[in-house]
């Protein structure tokens, strides 16, 4: 049920004692102060989400194909497409990060090694 302004102060009146005050100069950030007191208590609703950093050599799987990050850079990202984890041949292609982070939703971090990989 959404309540106006005017029905959240009447809502509200009924509840607590009047105002010292005139209605009028209630505002609605008082009502928002009000009403979220009760709230700070209260767990949050969206369970804590694990941020994984891009890095260099990182291998991702998502389904049966891998993806190496071979360039990592401010805005962009060179990746290589594989066909296993095993074999450096595969296809380079050159994204910007958020397209790459669309790419590997719901993928999983393989490992990240400390060598350079062959471009």
């Amino acid at each position: 049920m959404k309540l106006s302004s005017l029905g959240m102060l009447v809502w509200l009146s009924q509840l607590l004692e009047p105002p010292p005050w005139p209605l009028h100069t209630w505002t609605n950030r008082t009502l928002r102060l009000i009403c979220n007191k009760d709230r700070r208590n209260l767990p949050d609703p969206q369970p804590s989400i694990h941020m994984t950093q891009l890095a260099q050599n990182q291998l991702w799987k998502q389904g049966d194909r891998y993806f190496r990050i071979v360039i990592w850079e401010r805005l962009a990202i060179r990746y290589k497409e594989l066909d296993s984890p095993d074999n450096p041949e595969g296809t380079l292609h050159s994204v910007t990060k958020k397209e790459f982070c669309r790419l590997i939703s719901g993928a999983e971090l393989i490992k990240e090694s400390e060598e350079t990989p062959d471009i």
